[in-house]
């Protein structure tokens, strides 16, 4: 836990100013006002990653969930020795 408390910081400060730079270049590239692309580009991100747990347990239950067949089950809750 204190690992990842040490490293998040720095990284969600990298994240935010990787996202300001590309946003500023864009803004510039495309002649737009800076803070209406910095706020989209947030957005953008921020949406993605409040909707990352959704897309991840959506995933997993189509990888899980592949076979219709019943299969003997042996590990897990179901593991019985």
């Amino acid at each position: 836990a204190a690992c990842l408390g040490l490293a998040s910081a720095p990284l969600w400060t990298c994240q935010a100013t990787y996202i300001s730079c590309i946003a500023h270049y864009h803004a510039h590239h495309k002649q737009k006002k800076v803070a209406d692309i910095v706020s989209l580009f947030f957005g953008i991100f921020f949406a993605i990653f409040g909707t990352s747990t959704i897309w991840g347990n959506l995933i997993s239950y189509f990888i899980l969930n592949q076979s219709n067949k019943p299969e003997k089950l042996n590990c897990g809750v179901y593991f019985d020795p």
